[in-house]
């Protein structure tokens, strides 16, 4: 989901029951259409950019780079760090 004002990709995690925003760390713009696509957006996107994570988040969810040619949401992992401290905010249309 995108969440608030600033658009925070959120992904929930099934493991701990909440939603987690997800790390800047290695995000790119193909991670951003497919996450787009995978909402349903059938326009691909418009902005992908990191913002400072300002929420206090304490747990993200990261890219695994070397999971393959996977579904997007299979690349994601829980980490309690996120070593660019900033959040990936995604614009759809």
């Amino acid at each position: 989901r995108l969440y608030g004002p600033n658009f925070i990709l959120q992904v929930y995690s099934s493991q701990r029951k909440s939603w987690h925003p997800v790390c800047r760390d290695d995000w790119n713009e193909n991670y951003a259409r497919a996450a787009c696509r995978d909402m349903g957006y059938q326009n691909s996107f418009y902005s992908s950019q990191g913002i400072a994570d300002n929420s206090g988040a304490t747990s993200f969810m990261k890219l695994n780079t070397s999971a393959g040619n996977v579904d997007i949401y299979k690349k994601l992992y829980h980490s309690d760090a996120c070593s660019s401290k900033a959040v990936v905010s995604l614009r759809c249309i």
